[in-house]
């Protein structure tokens, strides 16, 4: 079975979670949140849009590998996997920018804004 390790700042959220060792039968990275869902309803759409899609501010890494498809969460997890979940806390002059990125469908993030920023210079 696929081990998941949570951030401590989930379990401000999500307290059932707190001090087990979560451990989930998954083929995909959608097969874990929905296994986490069923453990703690509400994890589910607190780590994705209402699209299914990672959120902008969450991380999902398996072993050390940053998940790829966040959209259809389609990455596969062998099962001794061992998924890290991470939810960025942020804040400043930057979230606006990140908001409406989010709204607009835009994945990638500040990598894009990056980007455009240098293209304009």
């Amino acid at each position: 079975m696929a081990t998941v390790e949570l951030t401590k700042h989930l379990f401000t959220f999500f307290p059932a979670l707190e001090g087990r060792r979560i451990e989930v039968e998954a083929a995909t990275v959608a097969d874990v949140i929905r296994a986490l869902d069923r453990l703690a309803p509400g994890i589910a759409f607190y780590l994705c849009d209402e699209r299914g899609r990672l959120r902008l501010h969450v991380n999902v890494f398996v072993g050390e590998e940053r998940v790829r498809d966040r959209h259809r969460l389609s990455d596969p997890i062998a099962p001794d996997a061992r998924i890290s979940i991470f939810q960025a806390l942020s804040g400043g002059s930057g979230d606006d920018e990140a908001r409406s990125e989010e709204a607009r469908g835009d994945d990638e993030g500040d990598g894009a804004r990056r980007g455009s920023r240098e293209g304009a210079r």
